[in-house]
């Protein structure tokens, strides 16, 4: 049997988290892809940097900052927009 190369390795975790949000998708998704306003949502980001471009589409990209355990960490290299949303550049 083959394992397919998207399945978690030997000591990984998947983590997945769900929620319901009463409203329309289109507006949903509006505010999703940009990123200057994702610590209005996201409550674990304080700040987005270095944003080039829209992330629906391919060549957008930001960098984000967020708190942990009280501190400031910056995300290496850039979240790049990809058709599926954004994804961290490698």
């Amino acid at each position: 049997m083959r394992v397919p190369a998207s399945a978690p390795r030997a000591g990984t975790r998947v983590i997945r988290h769900s929620a319901v949000i009463p409203f329309p998708l289109e507006k949903v998704w509006g505010l999703v892809i940009k990123p200057e306003r994702m610590a209005e949502w996201n409550t674990e980001i304080s700040e987005v940097l270095d944003i080039a471009g829209p992330m629906d589409r391919i060549g957008g990209g930001y960098r984000q900052i967020w708190r942990l355990a009280g501190r400031r960490m910056v995300s290496p290299g850039l979240w790049a927009g990809h058709r599926g949303g954004a994804a961290p550049v490698p």
